[in-house]
């Protein structure tokens, strides 16, 4: 059930939708970043760097998505690289954007 909250705002994000009530989602999903779980962290960040329903702040997104990305959440790792290698509330630093996107990439390769 913890997990709905940030299933369904990740959901919601992906598909567009603007008729979110993204105020709610902050409220289930904040409690759940603040007590360490990796997906809420990622899908806060992800509320902070594109303005949804919080005022856009890059500073703040950045440190949710190393919150995730500590923890090896593989959506944290990538969204930080992502604001590395747009220099996004950061300064622009490829190699950190490969390092944080390739690990990504290669740990997610399944072998069997």
């Amino acid at each position: 059930m913890r997990y709905l909250a940030v299933i369904t705002l990740a959901l919601l994000v992906l598909t567009g939708c603007q008729t979110t009530d993204y105020a709610a989602e902050l409220k289930r999903v904040r409690p759940l970043a603040e007590r360490g779980d990796a997906a809420a962290q990622n899908s806060l960040g992800v509320m902070y760097h594109w303005g949804y329903g919080v005022t856009k702040d890059y500073a703040e997104a950045i440190r949710w998505y190393r919150k995730a990305a500590k923890q090896e959440n593989a959506g944290g790792q990538y969204n930080l690289g992502y604001m590395y290698s747009n220099g996004r509330g950061v300064t622009r630093d490829y190699k950190e954007a490969v390092r944080l996107r390739w690990y990504v990439n290669i740990s997610n390769i399944s072998y069997g």
